[in-house]
């Protein structure tokens, strides 16, 4: 069972590691499609193509990750009964995550217009003002900072230092 899991651990870390070099690559292909279109339109205008581009492209995938997906039976217990085993409390955050899943579902599917409007908005906003990308990046680079120094502070904790002893 043990080497069953950490196969499974190994294989789903390989995935995430394949997951983001895909990411970066795709990364690399919207730049380089914005930078080409900026030969031959306004900078707005190239962001606003690239974006849809990408909106087509994301929409493509999720009819593809349907198709495949089909009506299979569930692979999680629809049961009220707790499993008795050793993965207990892990059946029960997966149920818990399906369901927050399905009703993040649910809520999405209901406000579809106003979600996909907001990222339209959002997106365009973000391609046409410079300032916008300029305060974003400002704010996120923050948050990591204090991220990383909370978790440095957290990792040096109570240790005594060699000269204390």
């Amino acid at each position: 069972m043990r080497e069953t899991l950490i196969q499974a651990m190994l294989s789903v870390a390989m995935l995430c590691f394949s997951i983001l070099v895909g990411f970066v690559g795709l990364g690399f292909l919207v730049a380089g499609l914005y930078l080409t279109l900026e030969l031959w339109f306004t900078s707005a205008a190239a962001a606003a193509l690239t974006g849809l581009a990408l909106l087509v492209l994301a929409l493509l995938l999720v009819l593809v990750c349907r198709a495949m997906m089909g009506a299979r039976p569930s692979a999680l217990p629809h049961s009220t009964e707790t499993p008795t085993d050793d993965l207990s409390g892990l059946m029960r955050d997966a149920v818990a995550m399906k369901d927050a899943s399905r009703r993040l579902e649910r809520i999405l599917k209901k406000n579809f217009p106003l979600v996909a409007g907001g990222a339209f908005a959002t997106g365009f906003l973000l391609g046409v003002n410079p300032e916008a990308r300029h305060s974003i990046g400002k704010v996120l680079s923050d948050m990591g900072s204090e991220g990383l120094d909370t978790f440095m502070k957290s990792q040096s904790g109570p240790r005594r230092n060699s000269s204390e002893r």
